[in-house]
């Protein structure tokens, strides 16, 4: 038996197939201890990526490769798979439609009548083929309405809209993977602690911490494992046994190799996500603190706090070892100090964007320069550039603009930097936003040294 494994990026779905009858004992482990779910047509197994998965996969297939296959064309394969059962329902309806006019009869039924029986027969015959052509016929359009649906699902999927909330995802399951490595720091940093305190104190730790859950909301968790407080008590177990035991239950949790695979796994897919995208934007402001606090909790640093060196350099700290990924040699640090220069770029290479606030997009110069083509501007809605018409009106037309239906877009030059420009709305949806040009206040030069503007 040979065993086929893909992966396919888009969907984190694993796929494996073989080219002969699957063994049962096989089949049924597949879908109950595993839970992968059995594609009859495709003739395959699938299921979302885990770590247990992709170790099964691996010891049947040897390997996993690529799926080739892009979600659109199998929506597409779908799509053309429900049609063939739309039409054959169509061809199913209209042949008991038939048969239900050719039993038609303008007699009546006469009771007592000798043909009394045959009539109700045939009557009886006629219902059930009308009742088995409106089934075939609500089938064909069941049918069409999901053929269509596959097909908007999979377009759905790629919208900059949903990619980007599928990263705030991605991320918040980044955290919940980076908060268990920091608890198991936490732990071991607790522990140590204690084993190397005083009889005294020992014994407070025992009998207030053992087993005793810390944190704050959600996040809480135990600082040993559940019964060692009452094995202490009883005498079941030493305090150094108990506190070694604890330090040993924290040290699992920083190298399980489940959760290491985990986090590595979504920063390809983050990585691949903000790829599709178009990439994580440089971010044109001065940096904050705020700006650096807000990229490390985005990535699961425990309490960081930013602190900015005499040189310049911005200095990150936290009271656990920082993320592996944080570091180019994969280093456990609990300090980082970078450059803005060089925080900057690990923004980039993490996929982060910084939330421009009206603070800093205030220190973004206003530019008002006539374009001979339509704009290409950010707005807060969408990670896409759009099109952006250019009108003219004098400054006091633009000032009795309601506040709500004016403001500013930010645009890139070609050198890079970013710039904002004045947009008002003259009528519905994106189309009815425009770029203004003040016709009597000052002009500035184009940002743009050949008007790269849209076509």
């Amino acid at each position: 038996m040979t065993y086929t494994a893909t992966y396919n990026v888009e969907d984190d779905k694993l796929r494996i197939a073989c080219d002969e009858r699957w063994d049962r004992e096989l089949f049924n482990e597949m879908r109950q201890k595993y839970g992968f779910t059995w594609a009859p047509l495709q003739e395959c197994f699938f299921a979302k990526w885990s770590p247990a998965r992709e170790d099964k996969l691996m010891d049947l297939a040897g390997d996993i490769v690529a799926d080739e296959i892009t979600m659109l064309e199998r929506a597409e394969a779908k799509r053309i798979r429900l049609e063939g059962y739309a039409e054959n329902n169509k061809v199913k309806a209209n042949r008991f439609a038939a048969v239900a006019d050719q039993m038609v009869s303008n007699q009546p039924i006469l009771l007592g009548h000798h043909s009394q029986r045959k009539m109700e027969r045939m009557q009886d015959a006629k219902d059930r083929a009308e009742a088995q052509s409106m089934t075939a016929f609500e089938a064909v359009r069941y049918l069409t309405y999901k053929a269509q649906g596959v097909i908007v699902h999979a377009n759905r999927k790629n919208k900059d809209g949903v990619r980007a909330r599928r990263i705030e995802t991605l991320l918040k399951e980044l955290r919940d993977c980076q908060r268990s490595i920091n608890e198991g720091h936490t732990i071991v940093q607790f522990w140590t602690k204690a084993l190397a305190a005083d009889e005294g104190k020992k014994k407070f730790y025992a009998d207030n911490y053992l087993g005793s859950m810390v944190g704050k909301g959600r996040s809480t968790y135990r600082l040993s494992p559940f019964g060692f407080w009452g094995d202490v008590q009883s005498g079941k177990m030493t305090i150094d046994d108990a506190f070694t035991k604890s330090l040993e239950y924290g040290q699992q949790m920083i190298s399980d190799d489940r959760i290491m695979r985990e986090i590595a796994h979504l920063l390809g897919r983050l990585g691949y996500e903000n790829a599709m995208l178009g990439g994580a934007e440089r971010f044109p402001a001065a940096l904050t603190a705020t700006a650096l606090k807000d990229f490390a909790r985005k990535f699961g640093v425990d309490s960081p706090t930013v602190e900015k060196q005499e040189n310049g350099d911005w200095l990150l700290t936290s009271d656990v070892y920082l993320p592996y990924f944080f570091s180019e040699d994969g280093e456990l640090v609990k300090a980082l100090e970078l450059s803005e220069g060089e925080w900057k770029t690990l923004f980039v290479d993490l996929g982060y964007e910084v939330e421009i606030r009206q603070s800093v997009a205030s220190k973004i110069p206003l530019l008002n320069f006539k374009a001979d083509k339509p704009l290409l501007l950010k707005t807060p809605w969408s990670s896409e550039l759009q099109t952006f018409e250019q009108v003219e009106m004098t400054k006091e037309e633009y000032s009795k603009i309601y506040n709500d239906y004016k403001g500013t877009y930010i645009g890139t030059a070609d050198d890079g930097s970013k710039y904002r420009m004045r947009i008002c709305v003259q009528g519905f949806g994106v189309g009815g936003r425009k770029a203004v040009y003040l016709i009597d206040s000052k002009a500035h030069p184009s940002p743009y040294s050949k008007q790269n503007l849209a076509a």
